[in-house]
């Protein structure tokens, strides 16, 4: 097994937005009623092409296949100071 991480690009977005569907769906079901995973794919969830712009998305590949993707809090500024206003 071999998993490799790059920066996502516009060319990923049809395989991410499939990626964070099947996550989605697979992961909330304990959580959240079918219609509210599905009221989110539609607009909380999804690529946010800004972070696509700022080379701040990252896609996991295992073998050449996508196993994960999100971004580094890290590298957003405004992103990691929400994080540490939220941990006090």
């Amino acid at each position: 097994m071999t998993v490799v991480l790059r920066t996502a690009t516009h060319a990923d977005i049809p395989m991410l937005e499939e990626l964070i569907a099947r996550s989605a769906r697979g992961l909330s079901t304990a959580d959240y009623r079918s219609s509210q995973i599905e009221g989110a794919l539609r607009g909380a969830f999804g690529v946010d092409t800004q972070l696509l712009k700022d080379q701040t998305y990252f896609v996991a590949e295992e073998d050449g296949l996508p196993a994960g993707c999100g971004e580094s809090i890290e590298f957003v500024p405004m992103r990691k100071e929400l994080r540490e206003t939220r941990r006090t």
